[in-house]
């Protein structure tokens, strides 16, 4: 996009273009004529014996009459604009004024500043987007991680406060738990991240899969205890995601966060 817009403003700078009208009743004003043939004998594009109405051209047709200056200008459109420039420049240094010259270095001068602008603008969007595809991430690890918590809790729950009714149902806990590792392997592309790697690995394995269907059988006493323990596993987990999704809201690299090698609390017995 920067490209383009340079190729445009390039091709929009400084040329050599025809005299402004200003600068053209300026020259042949009749106050002015004199001067201008003047100025034409100076830079050698008329001879010295012109005049106003009597224009000689050196190799060239010479040009008479009320209308000589006119028609100079239109045959010899050239030597016009030259001596029209000449004698604008002669009258600026006359009022203690530099005449301006369009350059190459002026063009940039302008130039530079406007692109500066645009890319400055540019790197301020996609910073600004940049961030609000972090946090989106990062949002999107919590409510997963949360989703799959409540699933296994009202699945524990269904359990500990069951009286001999049905076995409650795993599908829900199923598909939470691969919405929380999609969210994870996306966390994971920021590069090399032990840390969620670990976490997906254990949510994939049985820990969090089949076994928590198992042991519900027992007596009253074993229902609580293992409810308790997956509670307390959750815990754990819903700890080490939330470590993920820091990392992945932060500003710091991930490369210099320690974190990104430490072991997931929720692996440990």
């Amino acid at each position: 996009m920067i490209a383009s817009a340079v190729a445009l403003l390039t091709l929009q700078g400084p040329q050599a273009v025809a005299l402004s009208d200003s600068e053209s009743v300026f020259c042949q004003a009749k106050s002015n004529r004199q001067s201008l043939v003047d100025a034409g004998i100076s830079i050698g594009v008329l001879s010295s014996a012109s005049s106003v109405d009597s224009l000689r051209v050196p190799k060239a047709a010479d040009f008479s009459g009320a209308d000589a200056l006119s028609a100079w200008a239109k045959s010899r459109t050239g030597d016009f604009k030259k001596t029209c420039q000449a004698l604008i420049g002669a009258a600026a240094l006359g009022q203690g004024n530099s005449p301006k010259k369009e350059s190459r270095f002026d063009f940039f001068t302008w130039l530079l500043p406007i692109v500066a602008g645009a890319l400055l603008t540019m790197i301020a969007a996609e910073a600004q987007a940049g961030r609000s595809r972090k946090l989106s991430g990062a949002d999107e690890l919590r409510l997963a991680a949360a989703t799959f918590r409540d699933a296994t809790n009202r699945y524990v729950t269904g359990w500990a406060e069951s009286l001999g009714g049905g076995r409650p149902s795993t599908v829900d806990i199923g598909q939470s738990r691969l919405n929380l590792v999609s969210s994870l392997r996306k966390a994971s592309l920021r590069g090399t991240w032990p840390f969620a790697d670990q976490l997906v690995s254990l949510l994939e394995g049985d820990m969090y899969g089949a076994d928590i269907g198992k042991g519900w059988t027992g007596t009253q006493t074993d229902t609580r205890l293992k409810a308790e323990a997956v509670r307390s596993h959750l815990t754990r987990l819903e700890a080490d995601v939330e470590q993920v999704a820091r990392c992945c809201a932060s500003a710091v690299p991930l490369w210099m966060r320690p974190s990104r090698k430490k072991t997931p609390t929720s692996i440990m017995p």
